[in-house]
């Protein structure tokens, strides 16, 4: 079937090093998986995105297939495309050319009669030797859009025939090379669907017609087409015999990434070298022997339908055989304010936890970090959420293996919370960056068709990957697979701490290895539950709904510690910890743009040997730099102009001479003045890179990762202009939190064997309203399960405050923003806080109520948006996973958002204050703030907040006076804070102009 045997490869010259994804998948243990037997056999993984180009020669092989006897598509590929198949149904029947869709329209009949020359009569193509037992050809144009863009000029033709009984239309071909000539064109049949064709006969395939799925019979429906028609009530179209084909690949102009994210998951490693493995290619997939069901197109039309597909398959029930077991989503909504509260992620969740709770998701958290709160939606409880960590071997030249740097999270990678409060994301997993696979026709020689990506639209596949050989270790052990909560908590329990606090990290960088052990009771711990959410609401611990405690309370948690060593028994300690700050050190880089070379990525313009800066015992290190404002947007005109990106590096002396940067004596970097005698010796741990004033970036563990030195660098990236770069360093170790005690902390578990112990958290009375974090260890001695602790600390009236207080040195802080903006991304970019008061049911909420909130900060154009969530039915609730009601948004700022991440300044007061109004309720509300402007004036800012109600009497009133002249009335406003009310009597006043909305002119 495939362009080349599974690892057997052409002679080819070495290869220069790259960022390999072996290197990936030996960091994350997938490679010690495998060698105890665990590859992802018998595992289906569906990647939900733009197509996956099977015909790549790392994915040939990798399609998932039908194997139930009994249905008609018994031995095809399993695909959907929820686009073109919406658009059949509604349109009747149109496929390509006539509507843009996947589905070729072959339609169009011909023959070759007059005369029998091997040409077809009407249409003129070479069929010579292909055999149409009825002597009808079917004939259409193929969809790809990237053979017409750039190979061809015009779409190529598809041919279809009935090659072994007549009138039962089995083969297709694709006119490649676009001659009018199917004589040398590959034919496509069941069990080898894929179109391509070797250009320089080196054995590899180098361009692809796709893959075909579905050639229609004229009795059978396109699959799935029969499901999606009841659900969207339409009537069912079936195409005629030969009449049409289903193809699935790369097909949109440029499209790469379904392709990319389905070589994370299974990529054989079949093209290029890598420099470390010999003959083993660049991309090898988390889970070589998991199968793939493409779920492509996705993004021409959101169809909620492709979730149920997923977990379905073409039959339309859960559990038979043609659905899959592990669902990637790479991608996520940035414009949901309400994320895990939104409908989309209720959906995700009620999929995964109820309707199929066999199938288990992995969704990208995004990649618009650094601000806390960024976690895009659709998340939720159920699903595994992924972070993107840092995996480097080519950004610099490497000589020496152990130059490689990985297991950072990078700052671009979204933190939680997210809106529901608890934890996101669940773990983190390469993400910046590894090698992945192009869709052939993007390229042209299969062999090097393949790029260095990243963001955590790779860690959401990879972390898929990793789910498989975790499926499989159970299966293997147990004869069926384990559902999605189970799996959520082995591979939760199997990640390595990575030191950063877990609205960065979860439960940590993801362990295969210790995973699939769990999972095959080999050894190891599992944790359960592997994350606590602390406190209820109103008494009920629903796992969908916010849990909120109060100042002064309590809670105990008992979680169950289970031994999957099955031959020994385990002595295991118990412990908790929260990140504590033991150092600050500053310094100002007066950047000099005269002096600086153009900028180069490898190359730093500035260089401070930080080594001796940094306390013994530091478990993380945070670095900050900002400029003022006025330098990054000095017009105005909402458009950077100079950009610094931050860096940390590991020095290793290759040459042993003691000297990593041969300064002039000006104190920039110039080309060539990193010492590079015996190679070059600088390779960045991880970096900061947003368009912004301020960037920050963390190192895990530097005492043990330093080599001959830790070097902080700083890249001016845009612009020539000089400025003071304000720079400092935080320095953290792993505290007792004195919150949580637990009990027993330590015990002995047989063989296979498990306990418990109970963990009691306690909340000072004078604990602040907002959200806390820290961690629970449980340690057999050899590795550690960290279970992630996420507190809400909540308000229980209608007046109260928050922030304001002095700021703490907490990673996440309540009484302050860090920026974390950029002017590159999208919507959630920013730094987020989150406040929840639960609003007794008799509480008095006067009619024409409004909840008022006040929010202060320091400087300008820092600008702070201020949202307001309220309860709202919605179809999941009430229930017992999902609560009492969702949280939607009630009211907020005016929402000046530019597009790329860029907000314009907009206050209430035209300063350093946001005044907003929103509808008030009983029940649990929740108030969201975003920084979405950094003054860059300091390292972080001071927020401070206040909450009464406002009511106005009366609540409605209009006037109808001629345009140009003035009306009023009098209202009466009165503001509640508590008990005490304040009244005024005021003037409501306008000036007709014209048409006259509400909120234009108020006094």
């Amino acid at each position: 079937e495939g362009a080349v045997k599974n690892r057997i490869y052409p002679e080819r010259p070495a290869s220069p090093p790259a960022p390999d994804m072996w290197l990936a998948a030996s960091a994350h243990g997938a490679q010690d998986a495998w060698v105890n037997g665990f590859t992802g056999t018998d595992t289906r993984v569906a990647v939900l995105d733009t197509g996956v180009d099977f015909a790549h020669p790392d994915l040939q092989g990798t399609q998932a297939r039908i194997e139930d006897p009994a249905s008609p598509y018994y031995g095809w590929p399993i695909a959907f495309d929820p686009y073109s198949m919406l658009y059949y149904l509604v349109s009747g029947g149109a496929a390509f050319p006539e509507i843009r869709s996947w589905y070729s329209d072959t339609s169009n009949a011909d023959m070759d009669i007059s005369p029998a020359d091997g040409i077809l009569d009407d249409y003129g193509y070479n069929v010579s030797g292909i055999v149409s037992q009825s002597g009808t050809y079917h004939v259409g144009v193929h969809p790809d859009e990237m053979l017409y863009e750039w190979w061809h000029s015009e779409y190529v033709a598809v041919l279809v025939v009935d090659s072994t009984t007549a009138g039962v239309y089995d083969t297709v071909y694709v006119d490649l090379n676009n001659d009018k000539n199917f004589t040398d064109e590959k034919a496509c049949v069941r069990g080898d669907e894929i179109s391509w064709r070797d250009l320089n006969s080196d054995g590899y395939a180098d361009v692809s017609g796709g893959m075909v799925y579905f050639i229609a019979d004229g009795v059978n429906p396109i699959p799935y087409s029969d499901v999606l028609a009841y659900w969207w009530e339409l009537p069912l179209t079936i195409p005629d015999n030969g009449d049409l084909v289903a193809f699935m690949g790369s097909l949109d102009f440029l499209d790469d990434h379904g392709t990319l994210c389905a070589s994370a998951v299974a990529a054989q490693g079949r093209t290029g070298e890598s420099s470390w493995n010999a003959r083993d290619g660049f991309v090898q997939g988390m889970a070589p022997d998991a199968k793939i069901i493409a779920v492509g197109n996705i993004y021409n039309f959101w169809l909620w339908d492709m979730y149920y597909f997923a977990v379905e398959g073409y039959d339309g029930v859960p559990g038979t055989g043609d659905e899959a077991q592990i669902v990637s989503c790479s991608f996520g909504d940035s414009y949901i304010i309400n994320d895990g509260w939104n409908f989309e992620s209720r959906l995700m969740d009620d999929i995964t936890t109820s309707y199929n709770p066999g199938a288990t998701f992995t969704a990208s958290t995004g990649n618009g970090g650094f601000g806390y709160g960024t976690a895009a939606s659709p998340l939720s409880p159920g699903v595994v959420s992924v972070g993107a960590s840092t995996s480097y071997w080519d950004y610099e030249p490497v000589t020496d293996p152990a130059q490689y740097n990985w297991g950072d999270v990078i700052p671009f990678s979204n933190r939680g919370p997210n809106a529901i409060g608890q934890v996101d994301p669940d773990v983190v997993t390469v993400g910046s960056g590894a090698a992945g696979d192009l869709p052939l026709n993007q390229w042209g020689d299969g062999y090097t068709a393949w790029d260095t990506w990243g963001g955590t639209s790779l860690s959401t596949p990879a972390t898929a990957g990793e789910l498989a050989l975790v499926y499989d270790a159970y299966h293997q052990k147990n004869g069926v697979f384990p559902g999605s909560e189970l799996a959520r908590n082995i591979l939760m329990s199997g990640a390595d701490s990575i030191n950063y606090d877990v609205l960065q990290q979860g439960a940590g960088f993801t362990n295969a290895n210790r995973a699939t052990m769990v999972a095959n009771d080999m050894g190891g711990l599992m944790v359960k539950p592997a994350s606590w959410a602390v406190g209820d609401y109103r008494g009920t611990e629903y796992d969908a709904f916010s849990r909120i405690i109060s100042p002064g309370k309590s809670d105990t948690l008992t979680l169950t510690v289970e031994n999957h060593d099955t031959a020994s028994s385990v002595t295991a300690t118990v412990s908790d910890s929260v990140l504590e700050r033991t150092g600050v050190w500053t310094t100002v880089i007066d950047a000099d743009g005269s002096l600086e070379d153009e900028y180069q990525f490898t190359e730093p313009d500035y260089l401070i040997d930080i080594t001796g800066e940094i306390p013994s015992g530091t478990d993380l290190l945070k670095a900050t730099s900002y400029i003022d404002f006025g330098a990054f947007d000095h017009d105005g005109d909402y458009g950077y102009d100079e950009v610094y990106r931050l860096l940390i590096y590991k020095w290793t002396d290759l040459d042993s001479d003691g000297v990593y940067w041969n300064d002039d004596g000006d104190g920039v970097v110039q080309a060539d003045e990193v010492d590079r005698d015996s190679g070059y010796e600088l390779n960045r741990f991880s970096y900061g890179y947003n368009y912004a004033d301020i960037n920050e970036v963390f190192l895990h563990d530097p005492e043990l990762r330093g080599a001959d030195g830790i070097l902080l660098g700083l890249q001016h990236h845009t612009g020539s202009g000089s400025t003071s770069v304000h720079i400092q360093m935080e320095f953290y170790e792993d505290a007792d939190w004195t919150w949580i005690t637990e009990s027993p902390v330590t015990f002995t578990l047989p063989a296979g064997g498990y306990t418990t112990f109970d963990a009691t958290i306690d909340i000072p009375a004078d604990a602040d309203i907002g959200l806390y974090q820290g961690k629970i260890l449980v340690s057999d001695g050899t590795d550690e399960t960290t279970v992630p602790v996420i507190v809400n600390v909540a308000a229980d009236t209608t007046t109260f405050g928050f922030g304001g207080n002095t700021p703490t040195s907490d990673l996440y802080d309540n009484s302050k923003v860090f920026g974390g903006f950029d002017w590159n991304w999208r919507y959630e970019v920013g730094d987020w806080r989150f406040y929840f008061t639960d609003i007794p049911d008799d509480a008095e909420i006067n009619p024409g109520s409004k909840l008022l909130i006040d929010v202060t900060w320091e400087n300008v154009p820092t600008d702070i948006d201020v949202h307001v969530l309220g309860p709202t039915s919605d179809p999941f609730t009430p229930d017992p996973r999902y609560g009492p009601y969702t949280l939607d948004l009630y009211g907020g700022s005016v929402d000046t958002y530019m597009g790329s991440g860029k907000f314009r300044f907009d206050t209430t007061t035209d300063g350093a204050e946001e005044i907003i109004a929103a509808d008030v309720s009983t029940g649990l509300h929740e108030i969201v703030l975003h920084n979405v402007l950094y003054a860059g004036q300091s390292f972080s800012e001071k927020i401070s907040g206040k909450v009464a109600t406002i009511s106005l009497n009366p609540t409605e009133m209009s006037q109808t006076v001629p345009a140009g002249t003035t009306g009023g009335a009098n209202i009466r406003v009165c503001v509640w804070n508590g008990s005490l009310r304040t009244q005024c009597a005021g003037v409501w006043t306008f000036t007709a102009t014209g048409l006259c909305r509400s909120n234009d002119h108020a006094g």
